[in-house]
């Protein structure tokens, strides 16, 4: 699978907090096997709700899980 810049951003903002994939699904409200997914480059577009829970449960904003900063900063 090829990692998407959701999954990329997603990795870092929870390596930053030291968060694991079972400390996101409690959380929110995402179950671990759509977390999983998502990290992994399965589900290429989630759905809205997904993304707000994500990055509420996360922290940030869904702008920051979106947005690829290799393009951003180069």
């Amino acid at each position: 699978m090829v990692e998407t810049v959701i999954a990329k951003n997603m990795k870092v903002v929870m390596a930053e907090k030291n968060m694991r994939n079972v400390d996101l699904y409690r959380k929110t409200s995402v179950p671990m096997s759509r977390i999983g997914d998502i990290l992994r480059g399965r589900v290429l577009n989630p759905r809205i709700n997904t993304m707000v829970s994500l990055a509420d449960g996360l922290g940030v904003t869904i702008d920051s899980l979106v947005k690829d900063k290799e393009v951003v900063n180069s």
